[in-house]
């Protein structure tokens, strides 16, 4: 088994076989607060504080001969003399702060004033006026009188300098104020205290009156002395220093003391816990006592058992009485007490090692006994059951019934070999039937007080309910049918009538599963004391509360189960370091922490100042990019920081509130445009939280393409867009279809009157062919030459509706072919120029169409009627236009004439469908030159 908690090897090794006190008076000391400390290794800018502040809003100053700090319970804000920056401190001394009533601050070294604006960060330095070059004393100070006036006043015999709005400077004015401080009260009290050093005085909100220099004394209502209040030197909680320079009161009740060794602070009403006053032992003996048990007697005096002190009794309000003389026995001075009883008869038993019971009469007469049944046992454990009887347990497990009236002992049977059990550690024997035992390695026992017999055990393989493990702690009652049982590995709640209960582990909440002291206070809370700390649980809200040096508990180790709950609910505890008392009560403050403060902001990690980020409805702006931030806030508790938890909420991000635990910043990151709200409230252990909720309001402005304007103008825009794209598509559809029109009534008119022609020659034929052969192979002939046109039509229209002939490249090389089959047969020859820009043009379908139709016709009529010997052609592009060339060396003919035929009326008619140009030059004997412009814009293939 691994090392065991509840056996105190530790105090063995402690407890001293010095001689018992006989009839030792007994001192009551001058009682020491346990102080907490501030310095440099916490962020102070020097361990010299010269003068402490706390302002309106709750922040600490602290003036320094470094400068000026903020402290806000975890952090400093460092404030420094720059020289070549007038917004800075005009020292680094800062010997006196005072805040008047529009929250300004003033700032006093011995030569230098400033005058700071905490809000804006604003610092005006201000000189000395030649009457006061010489410095001012230790102990100037700043007031405001009932105009609102800001004087420096300093000792007796220097001047008090007001300051002048108007001159922004402090000017000298004769005459004492009235309002100077008079320490004439105090000084006559300190002619015991001589200080080679001015005393600086506090008078607190408890009518307390501090007084500090090279010492610190105190002066209490009721006394009409100073006390000197002790340092306690070379301890984590005490006080040391070689000089004080300030004193100063919190809204909390918080003493802060400034001293050359840093700050130290104290709150009396806060630290609930107290040691029990201990006599002034022989020889310069220091050893902590080592109390073993408690006992309220019925005249309601308390006794406490000590391994090494023997037994001290207390009234009912923990005053000392008297340490108990123990008799003449020789072996009394080496006395190792360890429990205590009270019989029927008013007689305190008290149970030793060596097997050796003390009895101590109503007369105080000790005397000693001895039983066989004993021998070589240490008696642990005591309890009266109501009968008269008492029950003892010892070391090695075994449990005893005793009778004080005979002295006679019966021992009972646990079931158990001698010590497997370990040592009996609590016995419960109040009820009218049972006696309830725990022990340190057996479990627990329950005991017939009838038949003496064991009724039940249990331990980790018991039923129905089972011990987390048999190594127990303690061992109390929740409530007449509940007992709370602590073991090694966590606590267990039985109910003793169902055989049932509940376990609680840390994962419940236990400050830690090995628990030595278990004390009910009856109201569903109970105290538990792990091996180095104490804790407040509550079974109904499973609520935690630890308590340590803020509370007036320091450095307690516990070593086994010494607790008592007094009749006017005090609690009692043995620690190695003494007795230590305290009321629940007292405890249960439901006082709200402070309220919470926004005190910083940042956006991608670097600070922003938060007066200058808020708009003049109190609102945070910013802009879209700065969607990532950092909120800073805290409650200016400054004693109860550590029990202090925060929750906060951004309104529109955070569903619900965020429990931040003890963190004092929020961050978020990749905030969307909007409005927002931040909240944040906190709540100390018990439950209290604040009043009211801190709040700020953000807004992130919408980048502009989220903006309504931009929005309503990209819908415009599209909207527009698709209406001109609309207009285009119907436009191509109504080219389209005004080209499949025009198509189809060449179609009509073409091939309508080809066939018509077709027909009537066919039908001439038919009557022609007997009577004149000759007439009717002249009209076949024409009706083959019909038919070859109609098909070369028909082919040049399927060419130019077939899409991969769009291609200016497709044009030109049907051209070429063209030209190849009309004008080499008739021995006309022909050249053909290309632009290299033009093959990389794709025609729309009306231009190819209707440029080869003109193109056909012009080369139709130079083979035809031109009797031309060569004929040149070129296409090229001029300014976004298909320019066509056709130029023949034939014979011409007079442009003014009116055309015999169709095929130039044609010609115009196609070049205006296209919105081209068409011009025709020709003179007789001269050629004929056809040229043809076609937009064509810059469509590429």
């Amino acid at each position: 088994m691994s090392a065991r908690p509840f056996v105190p090897l530790l105090l063995w090794l402690m407890v001293l076989t010095s001689g018992l006190c006989y009839g030792a008076p007994l001192q009551l000391p001058v009682p020491s607060p346990i102080y907490l400390h501030l310095d440099q290794e916490d962020g102070l800018a020097s361990n010299h504080v010269l003068s402490i502040l706390q302002d309106d809003k709750g922040f600490l100053w602290f003036g320094t001969n470094n400068g000026l700090q903020r402290y806000d319970g975890r952090q400093f804000l460092h404030f420094r003399h720059d020289p070549r920056n007038q917004n800075s401190l005009a020292s680094d001394i800062v010997e006196t702060l005072y805040q008047d009533k529009q929250g300004v601050l003033w700032i006093a070294s011995s030569t230098t004033i400033t005058r700071f604006k905490p809000n804006t960060k604003e610092f005006t330095r201000m000189r000395l006026p030649e009457q006061a070059r010489g410095g001012l004393s230790r102990g100037s100070y700043f007031t405001e009188d009932e105009r609102g006036q800001i004087w420096l006043v300093s000792s007796a015999n220097q001047p008090a300098l007001l300051f002048k709005p108007d001159q922004s400077s402090f000017v000298v004015i004769a005459g004492v104020p009235t309002f100077r401080k008079q320490n004439s009260t105090y000084e006559p009290l300190l002619k015991n205290w001589q200080s080679n050093e001015n005393y600086v005085y506090l008078k607190d909100s408890r009518e307390i009156v501090w007084a500090g220099s090279e010492i610190l004394l105190a002066l209490y209502p009721d006394s009409s002395s100073f006390t000197l209040i002790p340092e306690v030197k070379a301890s984590r909680y005490g006080i040391e220093y070689n000089r004080i320079f300030c004193l100063a009161e919190d809204r909390d009740k918080t003493i802060w003391i400034g001293t050359d060794n840093g700050v130290y602070y104290f709150n009396p009403d806060k630290q609930h816990f107290y040691r029990a006053p201990l006599p002034s032992f022989p020889h310069g003996d220091a050893v902590p006592l080592l109390p073993s048990d408690f006992l309220q007697t019925s005249s309601g005096e308390i006794w406490v058992s000590t391994l090494n002190r023997g037994i001290l009794t207390y009234d009912s309000q923990l005053k000392p009485v008297r340490q108990l003389s123990l008799g003449n026995d020789a072996q009394a001075g080496s006395l190792q007490l360890w429990c205590l009883a009270q019989d029927q008869q008013g007689n305190i038993w008290a149970g030793s090692q060596a097997g050796t019971l003390l009895k101590i009469d109503t007369n105080g007469r000790s005397s000693y006994l001895r039983p066989d049944l004993l021998a070589g046992q240490t008696i642990t454990k005591a309890a009266p059951d109501g009968s008269g009887k008492l029950w003892l347990g010892t070391d090695q497990g075994q449990l005893f019934s005793f009778d004080p009236a005979t002295e006679t002992l019966l021992k009972l049977n646990l079931g158990e070999a001698t010590g497997s059990t370990g040592r009996i550690i609590r016995i419960l024997a109040e009820q009218p039937h049972y006696v309830w035992v725990a022990t340190s390695r057996g479990g627990m026992f329950k005991i017939n007080k009838q038949t003496l017999a064991l009724t039940e055990r249990y331990h980790t393989s018991s039923s129905p309910f089972a011990l987390l493990s048999n190594e127990l702690g303690d061992m109390q009652w929740s409530d007449s049918s509940s007992l709370l049982i602590s073991s090694i590995a966590g606590l267990h709640l039985l109910d003793i009538h169902q055989k049932t209960g509940k376990v609680f582990t840390t994962a419940d909440g236990l400050p830690a599963n090995a628990i030595i002291n278990v004390v009910a206070t009856g109201k569903g809370e109970f105290f538990v004391t792990p091996q180095n700390s104490l804790s407040r649980w509550n079974l109904n809200t499973g609520r935690l509360t630890t308590y340590g040096a803020r509370d007036g508990l320091a450095n307690d180790p516990y070593g086994f189960s010494a607790s008592l709950r007094l009749r006017d609910g005090k609690i009692l505890i043995g620690s190695m370091n003494g007795i230590l008392y305290f009321h629940p009560d007292s405890l249960s403050s439901t006082q709200p922490p402070a309220e919470v403060l926004i005190t910083g902001l940042s956006i991608y990690g670097k600070p922003v100042k938060l007066d200058s980020a808020l708009s003049r409805n109190g609102e945070i702006l910013l802009h879209h990019r700065q969607n990532f931030f950092t909120i800073d806030y805290a409650s200016l508790n400054y004693y109860d920081d550590n029990r202090i938890s925060y929750y906060y909420q951004l309104e529109g991000v955070d569903a619900d509130w965020v429990a931040a635990g003890p963190n004092r910043s929020a961050n978020y990151t990749n905030i969307e445009s909007g409005n927002y709200r931040f909240k944040v409230k906190a709540e100390k252990d018990n439950g209290a939280s604040t009043i009211h909720e801190a709040s700020l309001a953000i807004s992130i402005d919408q980048p502009f393409w989220q903006s309504w304007w931009f929005r309503s103008l990209l819908v415009l825009l599209v909207a527009g867009l698709g209406f001109i794209l609309y207009r285009i598509r119907i436009g191509r559809l109504l080219a389209l279809q005004n080209m499949r029109t025009q198509i189809s009534r060449d179609l009509h008119d073409d091939m309508g009157s080809t066939l018509s022609t077709i027909n009537i020659l066919s039908a001439m034929v038919q009557q022609q062919i007997r009577k004149d052969p000759a007439q009717a192979q002249l009209q076949l002939e024409k009706i083959s030459d019909y038919s070859q046109r109609m098909m070369e039509s028909m082919d040049d229209i399927v060419w130019a509706i077939n899409p991969l002939n769009d291609a200016a490249q497709n044009l030109v090389a049907r051209m070429r072919v063209f030209c190849s089959e009309i004008l080499e047969p008739k021995g006309i020859s022909f050249t053909f120029s290309l632009d290299d820009r033009v093959s990389a043009l794709r025609l729309p379908l009306a231009v190819k169409h209707n440029c080869f139709m003109i193109f056909k016709e012009a080369v139709n009529n130079a083979a035809k009627y031109a009797q031309c010997q060569s004929l040149e052609i070129s296409l090229t592009i001029q300014k976004k236009q298909l320019h066509l060339l056709i130029s023949d060396n034939g014979r011409g003919f007079d442009t003014n004439l009116p055309p015999e035929g169709n095929g130039l009326l044609n010609m115009q008619a196609r070049a205006r469908a296209i919105h081209g140009e068409l011009e025709i030059i020709s003179k007789k004997c001269s050629g004929t030159t056809i040229s043809l412009k076609a937009p064509v814009g810059q469509q590429k293939v």
